[in-house]
């Protein structure tokens, strides 16, 4: 291993050490459930927001779309940065758009299969939102609107009920999700992170080693997050046309 990889690895250990330190004193200083749970999806939302590149944001909250759906409340989203209004952000409790959603996690103290089912509803009720999409100006030329992005979901946990950890357990209760529920990516830091491949393996899900989860969890994350591009711009008038008043709506978007 090269001196370089040997200090990323370093790097990423220490994080690793930091955030299970943290998330370890919660399960066993704090005794109500939910405070534990806020705590534990705080951490993680922490350690998100302070490595991945600006262009993201991180949040707590629910994702609505213009049609006045919302979203069951997700612990963890990554949204975009620049071009994203939040509808209300307010003690951590944010109404997102689902055009600017990148990816959903739930977090959890201990993952188990009903943590696992109750994440792949979760990821649905964001993917089954309507999502508009509309045209931009790219270096002087109007481009047409494009198909949205898929949006990734997963789940970050401290440990497992499962003595197999990441083994055949996770994977049936994974298996048994429904399409929309599908979960992508995650991480537990005592059994190691997970993948579910999407190229050249059939949608086979990958495990890697409880000693570097958090590193290989971060560097797929962003890996999944690069390859979905940019999200597609928003439609406003949709947004104006489900916001206010038919009156104000029909005045707003110009429309007799």
């Amino acid at each position: 291993m090269s001196n370089e990889h040997q200090v990323l690895q370093r790097l990423f250990l220490e994080h690793q050490r930091v955030l299970r330190a943290a998330l370890e004193l919660s399960r066993g200083a704090i005794d109500h459930p939910t405070s534990k749970g806020d705590v534990s999806e705080g951490q993680w939302r922490k350690m998100l927001s302070k490595h991945l590149p600006q262009r993201y944001r991180v949040c707590k909250g629910h994702v609505v779309d213009s049609r006045g759906g919302i979203s069951k409340q997700i612990d963890v989203i990554i949204h975009d940065a620049h071009y994203c209004p939040l509808f209300l952000d307010e003690d951590c409790a944010c109404f997102v758009p689902a055009e600017s959603v990148y990816a959903v996690f739930e977090a959890k103290q201990e993952l188990t299969a009903r943590y696992v089912a109750d994440a792949g509803q979760k990821a649905a009720s964001v993917r089954r939102l309507f999502r508009t999409t509309a045209s931009i100006v790219d270096r002087g030329q109007l481009r047409p609107p494009r198909t949205p992005t898929p949006i990734l979901a997963g789940v970050l946990a401290l440990a497992t009920n499962w003595n197999d950890g990441l083994g055949e357990s996770f994977k049936e209760a994974v298996a048994a999700l429904e399409v929309e529920e599908r979960l992508d990516l995650g991480c537990v830091l005592d059994a190691g992170a997970f993948e579910v491949a999407t190229e050249g393996a059939n949608g086979e899900l990958v495990v890697g080693p409880a000693e570097s989860s958090l590193v290989t969890f971060f560097l797929r994350l962003v890996d999944r997050l690069q390859s979905v591009g940019t999200v597609t711009a928003i439609e406003w008038p949709a947004y104006i046309a489900g916001a206010l008043p038919r009156a104000l709506a029909t005045t707003s978007s110009g429309k007799d």
